[in-house]
């Protein structure tokens, strides 16, 4: 089963804004008119020095201390992208960072993506989520989790019927994990 951790232990970054500067305001002695001629006394406003905001530091994977940091590490190829992503179609939720790190290294010593698939599928958080379910609500529930919408007609009959000739539940997710469908909601979820 892959390593996991409670996902309410990952905290995120604190975010602080740059410090700002209140203008100087200053007053010369010049005074000028102002439309009903009444004299104002000119001021010279300074526009403070702004601090660009502070960006996360380019880190690798082993360098990451937070799933957040992971996503965008250096190093991480789309084959490692894959390896999280199947976090989300397994289990409905992201990697905890101890365990992606564990299967992105068991990806990169040349474990194949069905081979983490199936010790995900042989986990008892995939097993508690999807054993109890025929391949009908497996498909139904596939949908949902990973594509995060509800089933379309074709792709349900579809998906049933390679199931009944023998395809294995965690290759169904495999092939979610991989479409362009669920890559695309992936990294608007990474990144939100």
């Amino acid at each position: 089963a892959p390593p996991s951790s409670d996902p309410s232990s990952l905290t995120e970054p604190a975010m602080t804004e740059p410090a700002m500067a209140e203008p100087a305001v200053t007053e010369p002695a010049a005074t000028t008119p102002s439309p009903d001629r009444t004299p104002v006394p000119e001021t010279d406003v300074t526009t403070p020095e702004v601090e660009p905001a502070p960006t996360a530091a380019a880190v690798t994977i082993e360098e990451a201390t937070t799933i957040d940091a992971l996503w965008v590490a250096t190093d991480l190829s789309d084959g490692d992208a894959h390896v999280l992503r199947l976090y989300e179609a397994f289990y409905g939720r992201q990697p905890d960072l101890d365990g992606a790190r564990f299967w992105i290294d068991q990806r990169r010593s040349g474990v194949e993506m069905d081979e983490i698939a199936r010790a995900f599928a042989a986990s008892d958080e995939f097993v508690a989520t999807y054993g109890g379910l025929d391949d009908a609500a497996f498909v139904e529930s596939a949908y949902r989790t990973a594509l995060g919408r509800d089933i379309d007609p074709a792709g349900f009959a579809f998906w049933v019927v390679e199931l009944d000739r023998g395809m294995s539940r965690e290759s169904v997710l495999v092939f979610f994990t991989g479409s362009e469908e669920f890559t695309d909601r992936s990294a608007q979820t990474a990144s939100s």
